[in-house]
């Protein structure tokens, strides 16, 4: 029987739970109608039970008393050597027909519980377990143990606090029988209950987590009390029985009892203890036990010796077998009263990682911070039991994390040196630390261990993937140009981002150009408490969503209220971002070739680098990446910022050699106190500490133009521009999730809501219309700014909704805001995607809302015109060297496991992808210009005709294609849509097509496949594939 099933029965039937033998009442507020027996007559009357099983007790050398000497109700009861024991003698023997437990039962804690309620209630009967039930409802007066769960919320949120986000387990205050035991597949909201419903069975799952071997409560040995160490005397054999035990002779492993014998000699006197962390009876899972677990299931800090484990930092990930352990386990042993040592379980020495030692080094950090917290707080507990284990827990875990720092710096300053084999091949690893630079020719040869591992092939670009498992390392190459790999993310991005980032007050907004690999994103968001913003222009989605498969980097499209994503040509997306995020932003990345930043123009007066700078505020900062055979301190400060900083640092893995050229027109870098904003990182150091981690070269000052009368004519021809009779658009795709704000079932209820919200943003409506989608429908709404369609599903509360603008492309972020808020719904992501404009369109042929403002060159407040006055004047530039401190190398490599991809992994993973999505751009050749009445004739034909041909594979055999069209400025705006998907085709009056295509999952392949041979036969090639 299920845990919920029986639970839904128990509930049901609405008996009070009362213990079969004494009558001790367990939810009634009455007063039971007999007295109690004491706590220490119902042990013994326990043991008698059992000994009448078949069981037998040696009074002679054990006695059960009270731990306490002023214990007058006798709750705290331990067994005690009532003469000397020498080690092996049989101290009981407990008949496995009084072990309560349940064959049927999933073999857990939860059924342990379940067993104990059941039987409980079992009143009518008396049960054949009434004696040890009778003791088990005897101890804390019937009230919950007193384990973290059941303490005051100010007890919960310190010992919270105390315990912090690294260590397991992380519900240490918050285990619950109706959470961890059961859903709803019961049909009953166990929210609701009150306290006297509820105890029942908060007070059964206290007892299992306290007492019970998995599933099995075993009398009389649950008796026993903790300790490790020297105190550890007493084992018993398995409770588990084995196959084949009825074979085995020996006295202390026999299949009909249970065996507790004395593990060493004892002395009279001497509290008998079993150790709950290593008990023979799970030695497979001898790890498995630890003091903050014992915390949360027992409700006591255990003495010294300690059990400890705590997670690394490094964890697995999809690649391969990772040599870091995923925990450090060790002991705590307390030598002399302020004398403590640590003794290694797994690994059976001290790692030598220096990412656990930093990992460590940060949390002791943390703990030591709350020590004023933690005294105050505790002083205001009401309870002492409450106090103390959290003032205990506290001590320990100061002691544990010092302990263990110390011993792996030891293990890491006493690990050999790393060989190399005429610096060409690694003969020899320590831990993740190797020879930093073996440059990329390894990996394009596929030698010293690299192969390819996956190869994608986007419209833009070839998209590889190479791993090693020898170095436990994977790396990018788009188009055959490295890109980044895990060895050096932390030496590239963390300087990327946090380099400039210490010269900033706050980071409040971030712009990143290129970065889709989303390890920029990832450094950014250390800032999440300031962030305001954070923009990333990237031009292929495909990297985007491969590394978020393959390498577990989160674009984060969910937290699009800061995250903004816009893919396209980052020189078309510059023309569609807002007028006003210009001049506005903190920090600005450049994370594309410089070649192409300086050479491709948004416009006739600026390049993509210029225009990265306009972006940032006048006291801004912007960074960019500096190619091979760049010269440090060259940058010409005319063309760039007021001063400069150039960041050169060798023995970089696989790239050798790195150089971050950094700008400001406020910041002087040589002068200016760094900020502490207090981002963990793994290679670069504290604000302190981390400029003379690098070779710096600081320029600042304006420099002279050689010929100030006759300035020198630029040669343009070498750029390139994005031509000026080209419109632009935009397309926002919104993921709406767990929609409640509306009722989805009625189709004109939603299309009413949509309806007014474009209304409310000052759009102007054309038409709308519905369309049948298996298992949902289509809403369509034609605008004089645009187009949107709504794939609403309502069984799965979700809505896909595209928002294709031509017009008041800024009011875009408006629209998907109201959007969002007039469907109610409790997740959603978002991305925008440049598209094409519509000729003719009043507005979109000159926004001055959208893109770059006019070339002023603001941020240059130094900058003179030329005049007679200024042609003599000398260069006002000075220059700086800093050379390194320490030339040696001396960091970590990173891994694949260096950062946590489990989240987004299993947010990856964890997708259900109803339909397939693509916008694809046809261009039309010069020669080949035609008609909007041409074009409508061709477009609709080129649609229709291959839908035709294969909607014998639709669901619905006899579904109509529904074609509409509409002549928007010069351009034609056509769609199509029917039970399985919808096209919707832009043509922008000259041209570009635009098609937006969505088809569900059986039968997307085949619709598009049809679909892209017409188009090819009419257009040729896709010239651009957006998503």
């Amino acid at each position: 029987m299920t845990a919920v099933l029986s639970v839904v029965l128990l509930l049901a039937s609405r008996v009070d739970l009362v213990s079969s033998r004494n009558n001790i009442v367990v939810n009634t507020p009455q007063e039971a109608a007999v007295d109690h027996p004491t706590p220490l007559e119902l042990a013994y009357a326990q043991v008698d039970w059992a000994v009448s099983k078949g069981g037998s007790f040696n009074h002679k050398k054990v006695i059960i008393k009270p731990t306490s000497l002023i214990d007058n109700n006798n709750n705290n009861l331990g067994l005690y050597a009532a003469g000397e024991i020498s080690v092996g003698n049989i101290i009981m023997k407990i008949p496995r027909s009084t072990i309560l437990s349940n064959a049927e039962g999933t073999g857990d804690k939860c059924d342990a519980a379940i067993n104990l309620i059941q039987d409980v209630k079992n009143k009518g009967n008396v049960s054949e377990f009434a004696p040890y039930i009778d003791y088990l409802y005897s101890k804390n007066n019937n009230d919950v143990p007193s384990i973290p769960s059941t303490w005051s919320s100010l007890g919960k949120e310190l010992l919270k606090t105390i315990h912090g986000p690294v260590l397991e387990p992380q519900d240490i205050t918050d285990t619950s029988f109706f959470t961890s035991c059961l859903n709803n597949d019961g049909g009953i909201d166990y929210t609701k209950f009150d306290e006297d419903r509820r105890q029942p069975f908060e007070f059964a799952y206290a007892t299992a987590l306290s007492r019970s071997r998995d599933d099995k409560l075993v009398p009389l040995l649950d008796m026993f009390n903790h300790h490790g160490g020297d105190k550890f005397n007493v084992d018993s054999s398995t409770v588990h029985q084995q196959k084949g035990d009825d074979d085995n002779k020996d006295m202390k492993h026999t299949s009909e009892y249970i065996n507790v014998y004395a593990k060493r000699d004892i002395h009279m006197g001497e509290q008998l203890y079993i150790n709950y962390m290593e008990c023979t009876d799970e030695y497979l899972r001898r790890h498995e036990n630890h003091l903050s677990k014992l915390l949360r299931d027992h409700g006591f800090v255990e003495d010294y010796p300690q059990r400890w484990s705590i997670p690394t930092p490094i964890q697995r990930s999809h690649f391969g077998e990772n040599n870091v352990p995923h925990e450090i386990i060790f002991d705590i042993i307390k030598v002399d009263d302020d004398a403590y040592e640590i003794k290694w379980e797994a690994p059976a020495e001290a790692p030598d990682y220096p990412t656990i030692f930093a990992h460590l080094q940060k949390e002791l950090t943390r703990i030591e911070d709350i020590g004023t917290f933690v005294t105050e707080t505790a002083g205001n507990l009401t309870s002492d039991h409450e106090r103390t284990s959290c003032l205990k827990y506290y001590q320990s875990l100061m002691i544990a994390y010092k302990k263990a720092i110390a011993s792996v710096e030891a293990a890491i300053k006493s690990s050999p040196p790393i060989a190399d084999d005429n610096n060409e091949v690694l003969a020899a690893f320590a831990g993740d630390q190797f020879m930093a630079c073996n440059d990329f020719e390894q990996v394009f040869s596929e030698t010293g261990g690299w192969y390819l591992l996956d190869e994608i092939r986007s419209f833009n670009q070839a998209i590889d993937y190479y791993y090693n498992e020898e170095t436990e390392d994977a790396c990018l190459f788009l188009d055959e140009y490295l890109h980044a790999c895990a060895s050096n993310r932390p030496h590239y991005h963390e300087v990327f981002v946090h380099y400039p980032a210490h010269f900033l007050d706050k980071v409040e907004r971030v712009l990143f150009i290129g970065g889709g690999d989303s390890m920029v994103l990832h450094e950014v968001l250390k800032y999440n408490d300031q962030l305001k913003l954070v923009v990333g222009l990237e031009l292929d989605q495909q990297v985007v969503r491969s590394t978020f498969s393959r390498v577990g980097t989160q674009p984060h499209f969910d937290k699009h209220e800061k995250v903004e994503w816009w893919f396209g040509d980052a020189a078309q997306t510059l023309n569609v971002l807002p007028t006003e995020y210009y001049g506005t932003f903190d920090l600005v990345i450049v994370d594309i070739l410089s070649e192409v930043a300086d050479s491709l123009e948004v416009n006739d007066e600026v390049t993509i680098m210029e225009a990265a700078m306009m972006l940032m505020k006048p006291n801004g900062i912007i960074v960019k990446n500096e190619d091979e055979g760049y010269v440090p301190g060259s940058t010409n400060s005319s063309k760039f910022t007021e001063h400069v900083v150039d960041v050169m640092y060798y023995d970089v893995p696989v790239y050798c050699l790195q150089t971050f050229v950094i700008g400001s027109n406020e910041i002087d870098f040589s002068k200016m106190k760094p900020v502490d904003h207090k981002v963990p990182t793994l290679y670069l150091k504290d604000a302190d500490e981390f400029q003379p981690q690098f070779d710096t070269w600081y320029t600042s000052g304006i420099e002279e133009k050689e010929d100030c009368q006759e300035e020198k004519k630029v040669d343009d021809s070498s750029k390139d521009s994005v031509p000026t009779n080209q419109p632009f658009g935009m397309t926002i795709i919104i993921d709406a999730d767990k929609i409640t704000g509306v009722e989805l079932d009625s189709i004109s209820g939603l299309q009413q809501i949509i309806s007014k919200s474009l209304t409310k943003i000052g759009f102007t409506e054309i038409s709308a219309f519905d369309q049948e989608l298996q298992d949902g429908y289509t809403l369509t709404f034609v605008l004089e700014e645009g187009l949107v369609t709504a794939r609403c599903f309502p069984k799965k509360q979700y809505c896909a909704i595209d928002v294709q603008l031509w017009k008041s492309i800024h009011k875009a972020e408006l629209v998907k805001k109201e959007l969002i808020t007039a469907i109610g719904c409790e997740e959603s992501s978002v991305y925008r995607v440049i598209t094409s404009g519509v000729l003719g369109v009043e507005e979109n042929d000159k926004n001055d809302k959208i893109g770059p403002p006019p070339k002023t060159n603001p941020q240059r407040k130094n900058t003179e015109t030329c005049t007679t006055q200024s042609k003599d004047k000398k260069s006002s530039i000075e220059s700086s060297f800093t050379k390194r401190k320490d030339p040696a190398v001396d960091f970590i490599n990173a891994t694949v496991h260096s950062y946590d991809s489990r989240a987004a992994l299993e947010q990856y993973f964890s997708q259900d992808p109803i339909g397939e999505q693509s916008i694809v751009r046809y261009t039309i050749e010069a020669w080949d210009k035609k008609t909007r009445r041409e074009m409508s004739t061709l477009l609709t034909g080129s649609l229709t005709r291959p839908l035709s041909f294969i909607s014998d594979e639709w669901e619905k055999q006899d579904d109509q294609i529904k074609v509409t069209e509409n002549g928007i400025g010069k351009g034609l705006v056509i769609t199509v849509s029917w039970s399985e998907g919808n096209i919707v085709v832009v043509w922008d009056g000259y041209d570009r097509i635009d098609v937006n295509f969505f088809a569900l999952n059986n039968s997307a392949e085949a619709t598009y496949g049809v679909l892209a041979q017409s188009f090819g036969r009419q257009f040729g090639r896709p010239h651009a594939n957006f998503i």
